[in-house]
């Protein structure tokens, strides 16, 4: 009786994993970018407890915003941030993410589906950490390895300046899917400033992922058709996907794990 208690207590579990690399208020805009996936998340019935958020500086909660109980998503529209739980970032706590080494990522099995963002300054095959340390695109890939041999599949979006260049194409593995919000040579575009904020407060592509999933009508459409949807000129860069697959669907990766398998 134990034990079948056991195994039936023992379900799927998908995580989401967001990460701000950037520090300082003036980098408000990428602690914005995450908090919006999160309300994404959420609003598909994500828990907290599913949802892990690293960061070293919560822009939000900086004494300089005047609304510090808010985060705007665009130039006059914003969320309530109540209290949540964030892990600081450094560069070896971004890689033991990856190592699944968290309380929130112990249940991860090959049942499990991960969707993994991260956002802030890149450059050709690196992206700073907190403006002191550089991670490379080799020590990246090593990271999503140990990752992708522990779980089903990852939804990777890498937002930052040439995210292209952060991960080798010819070497992901075949569970792991990419998605760059910009090409080799281009940056990631900041946009909606609002003057009582005193910075931008969104970057374009998660302002534009948002829009778009919230038009969607069920979560059965493809990443690749999702995103085929995407212009250049809403985007400001060429976003770039790593596997051609139309067997890689939303639903796997922001749907709550009670309808994992479902």
């Amino acid at each position: 009786m134990f034990f079948l208690l056991l195994f039936t207590c023992i379900e799927p579990k998908n995580v989401a994993i967001l990460i701000n690399t950037s520090k300082d208020y003036f980098n408000y805009r990428h602690s914005s970018n995450v908090f919006l996936f999160r309300k994404l998340l959420l609003d598909s019935g994500f828990k907290e407890e599913d949802i892990l958020i690293a960061m070293q500086d919560n822009a939000i909660q900086d004494r300089r915003n005047i609304y510090p109980n808010r985060y705007y998503f665009d130039k006059n529209k914003y969320d309530q941030l109540e209290e949540i739980k964030i892990d600081l970032l450094s560069t070896n706590k971004l890689l033991n993410l990856l190592r699944c080494n968290h309380e929130k990522l112990y249940a991860l099995d090959k049942e499990s589906n991960v969707f993994l963002y991260i956002c802030g300054h890149g450059g050709d095959e690196f992206i700073k950490i907190l403006d002191r340390e550089f991670l490379h695109a080799k020590d990246l890939m090593t990271g999503l390895n140990y990752l992708a041999f522990a779980v089903k599949k990852i939804f990777l979006i890498l937002d930052t300046c040439q995210a292209e260049t952060l991960v080798y194409k010819n070497k992901l593995p075949k569970n792991v899917f990419v998605l760059a919000s910009s090409k080799k040579g281009e940056p990631s575009i900041a946009i909606k400033g609002n003057r009582n904020v005193g910075c931008t407060v969104i970057d374009s592509f998660p302002h534009t992922f948002y829009i778009k999933f919230k038009k969607i009508n069920n979560m059965d459409v493809s990443i690749e058709e999702f995103t085929s949807t995407f212009t250049v000129d809403e985007v400001m860069s060429n976003i770039v996907l790593m596997k051609k697959s139309s067997n890689w669907f939303l639903g796997e990766f922001f749907t709550s794990n009670d309808f994992v398998g479902n």
